[in-house]
């Protein structure tokens, strides 16, 4: 049986046609240490499409930059753990980490204090599935690559060497604290054990088993720490292949022998490379520049390293109220959903290439609300970390729903967004009880009261549209109700929405300053944050032109902080590509009149904010957002408000592109000379002109040709009619 790896929609694929040279593959466009440096907060090391698996290095632990375990301006390595975070913005995994060593350790390993080893970035490299560094000072090189549930290692000693290797159960990226762990020898060359962590998510099981090519000369273990010794080395390379689960150690072995056979390490790169290369070529472009090539292959490459299998290969799959649940061969649990950020482009975009991932992650949602009487927030592995704002399941639910991916029971998935858009319960701190009974959040009671009201409304509008499409006209009437609440905190006198205290009076406004009643933002950052009905903004500013004014404004204002927000980065005026907020504002020109000014300044944030080096991702990654943005921008469109079934129009910046969508279908856009060209003269698709500002989700899903006539100059009398704006609540 061949190594396993998570199911995408596969097919035949001529990737050598989607790329300037004959030898090169999607594949061989990523570069997975772009986001490592700065604050992108990515891994380098190996990992397979939606893996349980992130087997790469930790150079540093308990700080912000050590999110993903790695950055690009450490040159020491602590050792290789088996679990990672990829562009989140808070700490966790950092599982059952394994150290390479030469030295001779003390007889009593209680209380070792690990010794991270030096390393230069000229002996280190990575691709897709694969990681590797040579650590000169100890004589040994390190090599990893992965499965779906499986990590494996191959360390090469010099010759004459000791060859040692360190277990740390004790270890976690961050303060976690570690209640129950243990670690014992089950045969000549394999160990096995569990740890069980207290950290941003309660009673995180991690359970292993570790099988090694060569039996142990001898294992000194306690239940926390061992270390294995395997003798003088010969030159010859040491493999060891480790399962994981999170259900038991009886899973995690099984998972490994379904995954792996044999220690064939290079036959398991090959294969995890070949599962990359056809997972990329769902979306292929070409005629462009290697530097925009690695961009986009590498976007491709973070979108599918999350969300991550937490079902193992015998279905089991441990819930979110900690019973272990079982499954059919057909279904697949998954965990790991920023959702504050993806709910915005990396849901949408699976939208169009994988149904069968849309109802599993829709199908994990529905479990977790099974379990707990609520929709996920922020899930991890079997935990909730309850972070961020809003209740954006109900966006992806109503977004799948209204495209007609419908693999889940839409009448409970209803009921689970009514029940998680009225929860009060004091474990949710940022509970939208006031906003239901007074119509706004009082900042003087609660943080992050703005940017909450404006976040529910939204998903608010998701529940409204869900309820209309399943005909439960009581539900849409009072959920388009609570869509407009974001009029309750607009001022109209300094067009900025406002903290609002319990007694009616306004907060004092620094529209530069992070305060209390935004989230991870400044006033300028959610001055536009009406995804569900930009025409009702529109009027509050007064009307177009008024509107036109302030939206040029935000990115031609300074782009001081009268404050810290770490994650407020990549500013354009106060529009801040590093976080996600912003991340639909350069498209609203399209709802009034001047669908140019979008593409030019898309194009602006295309070439300035993503660069194929290690910094070249301006804020965190946040588990596909960042780089789902880039996918669709790049392509010519992206989806302003999901649910709406709409796509806002701009220009590509690749002269050819293909979607092979998860209908068979196959779309291609094509558009002439984009690198000198960044304007829309003209669009269309199977030879018929789209006059409108947008693309709907049923044209996209026709397939044929999307063509884009592009120029150098703006098109002053295109997408000027009112026909031709996007979907708004209101009506003129």
């Amino acid at each position: 049986m061949k190594p396993s790896f998570l199911s995408f929609p596969l097919f035949s694929v001529l990737v050598l046609s989607a790329c300037p040279q004959q030898d090169k593959q999607p594949v061989d466009y990523v570069d997975p240490f772009i986001g490592t440096g700065f604050h992108g907060h990515t891994y380098p090391g190996a990992t397979v499409p939606f893996g349980a698996v992130q087997l790469s290095p930790d150079t540093r632990k308990g700080n912000w930059d050590a999110c993903a375990g790695y950055h690009y301006s450490d040159s020491a390595i602590t050792g290789f753990s088996h679990t990672h975070l990829s562009g989140t913005g808070c700490i966790d995994f950092g599982d059952i980490l394994f150290q390479p060593a030469t030295k001779e350790f003390p007889a009593t390993l209680q209380g070792y204090q690990l010794e991270p080893l030096a390393f230069s970035h000229q002996d280190e490299n990575a691709s897709a599935g694969y990681y590797a560094v040579t650590f000169k000072q100890e004589g040994i090189k390190a090599e990893l690559t992965a499965t779906a549930y499986a990590g494996l290692h191959r360390y090469t000693y010099d010759k004459g060497k000791n060859r040692n290797l360190l277990v740390d159960l004790r270890y976690t990226l961050d303060r976690d604290r570690v209640d129950s762990l243990y670690l014992r020898q089950t045969a000549v060359n394999e160990i096995a054990g569990m740890h069980r962590t207290q950290g941003w998510t309660p009673n995180q099981y991690v359970f292993f088993v570790a099988q090694f090519s060569e039996p142990f000369q001898s294992a000194n273990l306690t239940d926390s720490i061992g270390v294995l010794n395997f003798g003088v080395s010969e030159g010859n390379p040491l493999i060891a292949k480790v399962g994981l689960s999170i259900v038991s150690e009886e899973n995690a072995r099984e998972n490994l022998l379904h995954d792996v056979h044999g220690f064939d390490f290079d036959a398991v790169r090959r294969q995890a490379r070949e599962t990359w290369n056809t997972a990329l070529s769902d979306i292929t472009v070409e005629g462009a520049s290697e530097a925009d090539l690695k961009n986009f292959y590498t976007a491709q490459y973070h979108t599918k390293v999350v969300p991550n299998i937490i079902s193992d290969v015998n279905g089991q799959y441990r819930r979110q109220n900690d019973a272990v649940g079982s499954l059919p061969d057909s279904e697949k649990r998954y965990s790991t959903f920023s959702l504050w950020d993806t709910y915005r482009a990396w849901h949408p975009l699976v939208t169009l290439t994988n149904h069968e991932l849309v109802n599993n992650m829709i199908n994990s949602f529905l479990d977790q609300y099974d379990a707990t009487g609520e929709l996920p927030i922020w899930p991890l592995s079997s935990g909730e970390t309850r972070c961020m704002i809003g209740y954006h399941s109900v966006s992806v639910i109503a977004d799948a729903y209204l495209k007609g991916i419908r693999g889940f029971d839409a009448e409970k998935a209803l009921e689970a967004m009514v029940a998680s858009s009225n929860i009060t319960s004091t474990l949710n701190r940022k509970s939208p009880d006031y906003y239901t009974q007074i119509g706004y959040i009082p900042s003087d009671v609660r943080r992050e009261s703005v940017s909450c009201l404006l976040e529910y409304a939204y998903d608010d509008w998701c529940i409204a549209q869900m309820a209309k499409a399943l005909g439960k006209e009581d539900i849409n009437k009072e959920y388009t109700r609570r869509a407009l609440s974001y009029i309750n905190v607009f001022d109209g006198d300094t067009k900025f929405f406002r903290g609002k205290r319990l007694d009616g009076s306004w907060d004092d406004l620094n529209p530069f300053a992070p305060g209390r009643a935004f989230t991870e933002a400044t006033p300028w950052q959610y001055r536009f944050y009406v995804p569900h009905d930009v025409r009702g903004l529109v009027q509050l500013f007064g009307g177009k032109e008024k509107f036109i004014e302030q939206l040029d404004s935000l990115f031609t204002a300074d782009s001081r902080l009268d404050g810290e927000q770490n994650d407020i980065t990549g500013l354009i005026g106060q529009y801040g590509h590093g976080n996600e907020p912003s991340h639909h504002m350069a498209y609203l020109y399209n709802y009034v009149r001047q669908p140019w000014k979008t593409q030019a300044m898309v194009r602006r944030i295309l070439k300035e904010m993503y660069q194929p080096t290690p910094e070249g991702i301006i804020g965190n990654e946040d588990c596909g957002q960042m780089s789902a943005w880039y996918i669709f921008c790049s392509l010519g469109f992206y989806p302003v408000c999901p649910g709406s079934n709409e796509f806002l129009l701009t220009a590509p910046i690749f002269p050819k592109a293909a979607i092979r969508l998860s209908n068979g279908k196959i779309l291609e856009i094509k558009a002439n000379n984009p690198q000198k060209n960044k304007y829309i003269d003209r669009v269309s698709l199977n030879g018929k002109e789209i006059a409108a500002n947008y693309i709907t989700y049923e044209q996209l899903t026709e397939g044929g040709m999307l063509e884009y006539t592009l120029s150098d100059r703006p098109n002053f009398a295109r997408g000027i009619s009112d026909d031709a704006s996007p979907y708004s609540l209101t009506s003129d």
